[in-house]
């Protein structure tokens, strides 16, 4: 068994919390293949010139960087990126599902922002706007890799919630709610795949 993790995928990785994991693993040597859902959500922020200066600095590093978009709340779109990446990459060891945030940005740089009624009174639309990009997004990323980790009985997964999965909180229900999701999430997958050698952490 190789038990190596050197590609990696890092969901949400062009800002953020993402883009600091990619440039952490980055520094390790690792190849990392990273998912946004446009190449203008690293604009949101002004924490990049773009995609491509991104990559061509991850190049100058010495490793393989890809750049893939996706909208990871389409379990089929996010099947066949997988798919994509795994080829392009000979294999992928790890996955970091970072996307998260609050009410779905409208345009292609998914900026989004607080839900107007940011409390137990938040409208249903709302609501699932930010249940699916914290919870859908993790699921759809797990549910993709799954297949491909149980096959060579190795991989890793880490996910990303917040401290308010713990806890009650006055405002932010919903978030807190989905991150909540998240975390359980996490615990059930790594009880499930634990026999194939696959570790899941959150």
């Amino acid at each position: 068994l190789n038990n190596t993790v050197k590609n990696v995928i890092i969901t949400g990785g062009s800002r953020g919390l993402g883009l600091s994991h990619v440039h952490y693993l980055a520094e390790k040597g690792y190849n990392i293949a990273i998912i946004d859902i446009s190449r203008q959500a690293c604009n949101v922020y002004d924490e990049l010139k773009g995609v491509d200066a991104l990559l061509a600095l991850l190049s100058s590093k010495g490793i393989k960087a890809e750049f893939y978009e996706c909208d990871l709340t389409d379990l089929d779109k996010v099947k066949k990126t997988f798919a994509m990446i795994v080829e392009d990459f000979s294999g992928i060891e790890g996955v970091i599902a970072n996307v998260g945030g609050d009410v779905t940005g409208r345009d292609q740089k998914a900026e989004g922002g607080k839900a107007t009624a940011n409390s137990i009174d938040i409208s249903i639309e709302n609501h699932d706007e930010i249940f699916d990009r914290n919870y859908i997004t993790c699921l759809n990323t797990i549910k993709a890799i799954i297949p491909y980790f149980k096959s060579k009985q190795f991989g890793k997964i880490i996910t990303t919630t917040s401290i308010s999965a713990g806890y009650g909180v006055e405002k932010e229900t919903a978030y807190a709610v989905s991150k909540s999701a998240v975390l359980h999430l996490t615990r059930c997958v790594a009880t499930e795949l634990r026999d194939y050698n696959v570790n899941v952490n959150c």
